[in-house]
């Protein structure tokens, strides 16, 4: 008789199983790593936009801003010679922390000499908890940028 030769069925779904584990495993970290990326690219969005405004109101004769929906993940440029500009919303599913913009005013506004009009704080998050905060400079238009995590 001769030998037979291959793997048997319960070692082909034990080898199925510990696959199927790892790669649990593995997509689970791409998940987390996708919204880091997420608000990140919301992050980044949002200061160069606000830098964009800084210049054109330092180099013009009007004021220039930026336009935070309250309670949805949107922003938009507004310039007095143009009017509302492009609606950008947030990258994947980030959010405001909260569920809202905290700052006093929706409006952040460039003068003519590319100050700000505000301090405060616009707290971006995931669902899975990461997020950054980009937080205004009243006066000097300075914006830092802190991660946070849950």
């Amino acid at each position: 008789m001769k030998k037979e030769e291959g793997f048997t069925l319960i070692e082909t779904m034990l080898a199925l199983a510990v696959m199927g584990m790892a790669f649990a495993f593995v997509s689970f970290g791409f998940v987390g790593l996708y919204d880091r990326i997420a608000v990140k690219a919301t992050s980044l969005a949002i200061v160069a936009t606000l830098f964009k405004q800084q210049t054109l109101a330092d180099q013009g004769t009007f004021y220039h801003g930026v336009f935070f929906y309250p309670y949805q993940p949107f922003f938009q440029t507004y310039d007095p010679q143009h009017g509302y500009g492009k609606i950008q919303r947030f990258v994947g599913s980030t959010n405001y922390e909260f569920g809202r913009v905290t700052l006093r005013s929706p409006w952040i506004r460039y003068d003519e000499l590319g100050s700000i009009d505000q301090i405060g704080q616009v707290r971006l998050v995931a669902p899975g908890g990461y997020g950054e905060v980009l937080v205004l400079h009243l006066g000097d238009g300075q914006i830092a940028v802190h991660s946070i995590s849950a």
